[in-house]
C-alpha cells in the first residue's frame, strides 16, 4: 500500500514538474560551421518597374506626357556550393565556392510618341562556372584565388577582392539570443553592406570609365549613401520541429532635395545653376518576408522577401517670365528567394 502511494504521488510530482516545465522562449540564432560541410545554395531575384506618371508643364500648359510609357522586367537566378575547409573557434577560415549558375534576363518595353522600342538582353556572369577558394593565411590575411579548371580566362583581382569569409546570412541574424516575439535591430548591418556595395560592385563598374567620370560617379555614390536612410528588423514568431520562424520588416527612402547644387559639382564647367531653377528625387523601398532557422544545424535554410519600389523626380524652372515645371514617377515590385540544403 505504501508502496503505491508512493509511486503514485511520484508520477503527480513528475506530471506537475512537466506542466510547468517553461515553453521555449528564447532562441539562439548563431551560426555554427563544420569542417567538410557542403551548403548547396539557389537563389532567384525578380524586380519588375514601370513608369506611372510624367508631366512637363510650361506656363501651365502640358508639352510632354500623355502616350509616355516605360515597363522592365528582370530576373537572375543563381546556384552555387560553398565547401568549408577549415574552421577555427567556430569561425569559418577556408572554404571554396562554386558557381555553377549565375545570370537572368531582362525584358523592356518603352512607348512615346507613337513610337514604340523594346528590348530583351541576357545578363551573363563573370562568375559562372568559376571555383573561389578564400582562406586565411599563416598570418591572418585574407587570400582569394580562383581555383576553376576548364574556364578561358581566372577572374580579375578587382572581381577576387569582393570576396571575404562573412556569411552572408549573418546581416539577416542578431548578435546574441533573443526572446520569441522579441525585435532584433538589423539597420546598422544593411548600411555596413550599402556601403560595401557601393565601394567594392560600383568601385568595379568605374574601373572602365576615365578619370574625370570616375571622379563624379564618386560624388554621386556619396551623397547618395548619405541620402540613404534604412530600418530593418527581424522577429522569431515561433519555433517548431527545430526550426524557428523569423519575420523581417525593412525599409529604405534615398531623400535629395537638392539635385541641381549636386549636378554643379559633379559638372562644374557647365557653370553656375541659374536661380530659380530646382529639382529633387525621392527613393523608397519596402520589404518583408519570413526566414527559416535550423536551430539544430545553427544555419539560416531559406529565405523569402517581397517588396514594393517607388521613385519620384520633380523639378522646376522660373526663368526670362517662363514658368516649367515637371514630374515623373516610377514604381514596381521585387522579390528574392533563398534555399540551402546542407550536408
Amino acid at each position: 500500500m505504501n508502496h503505491t502511494l508512493t509511486s503514485s504521488a511520484a508520477l503527480l510530482i513528475g506530471l506537475a514538474a512537466l506542466s510547468n516545465k517553461p515553453a521555449v522562449d528564447e532562441v539562439d540564432l548563431s551560426l555554427r560551421f563544420k569542417k567538410g560541410q557542403t551548403f548547396s545554395v539557389t537563389t532567384s531575384s525578380e524586380v519588375d518597374m514601370a513608369l506611372d506618371e510624367l508631366a512637363v508643364m510650361v506656363d501651365g500648359a502640358e508639352v510632354l506626357g500623355d502616350g509616355i510609357g516605360f515597363e522592365m522586367l528582370a530576373e537572375m537566378a543563381e546556384a552555387s556550393t560553398t565547401e568549408i575547409l577549415e574552421v577555427k573557434d567556430g569561425a569559418v577560415t577556408a572554404m571554396r565556392i562554386t558557381y555553377d549558375e549565375q545570370g537572368g534576363q531582362m525584358e523592356g518595353s518603352f512607348d512615346a510618341m507613337g513610337e514604340a522600342d523594346s528590348m530583351n538582353e541576357s545578363l551573363d556572369s563573370d562568375l559562372e562556372g568559376h571555383t573561389i577558394e578564400v582562406r586565411l593565411d599563416e598570418d591572418g590575411e585574407l587570400v582569394v584565388t580562383d581555383v576553376s579548371e576548364d574556364v578561358d580566362e581566372t577572374l580579375s583581382e578587382e572581381q577576387l577582392a569582393m570576396f571575404d569569409l562573412e556569411p552572408m546570412a549573418a546581416k539577416l541574424l542578431p548578435e546574441g539570443p533573443v526572446e520569441i516575439g522579441e525585435e532584433f535591430e538589423l539597420a546598422s548591418e544593411w548600411m555596413e553592406l550599402a556601403a560595401e556595395f557601393m565601394e567594392e560592385d560600383l568601385g568595379e563598374a568605374m574601373d572602365d570609365l576615365g578619370d574625370e567620370e570616375a571622379a563624379a560617379a564618386e560624388v554621386v555614390m556619396e551623397s547618395f549613401y548619405e541620402a540613404l536612410s534604412i530600418e530593418a528588423t527581424g522577429k522569431v514568431t515561433g519555433v517548431e520541429d527545430g526550426m524557428a520562424t523569423i519575420e523581417y520588416v525593412m525599409s529604405a527612402a534615398v531623400e535629395m532635395d537638392d539635385l541641381m547644387s549636386l549636378a554643379a559639382e559633379v559638372s562644374p564647367e557647365a557653370g553656375e545653376i541659374p536661380p530659380g531653377v530646382e529639382a529633387s528625387m525621392l527613393m523608397g523601398l519596402e520589404i518583408s518576408g519570413t526566414g527559416m532557422f535550423d536551430l539544430e544545424l545553427g544555419q539560416l535554410v531559406s529565405l523569402e522577401l517581397e517588396g514594393d519600389m517607388s521613385m519620384e523626380m520633380d523639378g522646376a524652372a522660373d526663368m526670362q517670365g517662363t514658368s516649367a515645371e515637371a514630374s515623373a514617377a516610377m514604381s514596381g515590385t521585387l522579390t528574392l528567394k533563398m534555399a540551402v540544403e546542407i550536408e
